[in-house]
């Protein structure tokens, strides 16, 4: 009786597994390669320079206010300091709002550009897995791989237009 439970547990394992097919995929090896990822890289430092340029800008203009303030403090009466001293009070304030506002635009940015790419292998790996038979893909990260066949990794870099 247990050797007939061991043989049909085996058995229904087998089944079991040859329903799933499992391959793996390396998706760093593929991003890393990827001209578009470079591309994306590219378009978000080039944002951040421009947010960071009009962050300088506005510093600067900050910086030569408060300059002329302290030039023209000593001529200015007292309700014309106290008013321009509380307009720089504002501007302060505005910059410092700025900052995280500058690291929110890039951020956004940065996600909507990782999403795109992310979006382009994920369809090219379910193109390969679909078309080899795979129902369920991992990152090679996940899990010790064997047979090496079962890692499609190059497959999708080839799909991708990637040698």
């Amino acid at each position: 009786m247990r050797i007939l439970i061991v043989v049909l547990f085996i058995a229904i394992t087998q089944i079991v597994t040859a329903q799933n097919k499992v391959c793996f995929i390396n998706s760093a090896a593929v991003y890393a390669v990827l001209p578009d990822t470079k591309k994306a890289q590219e378009d978000i430092e080039s944002y951040r320079l421009t947010l960071v340029k009009e962050y300088s800008s506005l510093e600067a203009t900050l910086n030569t206010n408060y300059e002329k303030f302290i030039a023209d403090s000593a001529k200015l009466s007292p309700a014309i300091k106290e008013a321009k001293r509380k307009n720089l009070q504002e501007e302060i304030a505005a910059l410092s709002a700025e900052k995280p506002e500058i690291d929110n635009l890039l951020e956004q940015k940065t996600n909507e550009l990782n999403e795109q790419l992310t979006q382009k292998v994920s369809a090219a790996t379910k193109k390969v897995a679909t078309a080899n038979g795979y129902n369920h893909i991992l990152s090679v990260d996940a899990a010790i791989i064997y047979p090496k066949a079962d890692e499609i990794t190059d497959k999708v870099k080839a799909e991708l237009g990637i040698k």
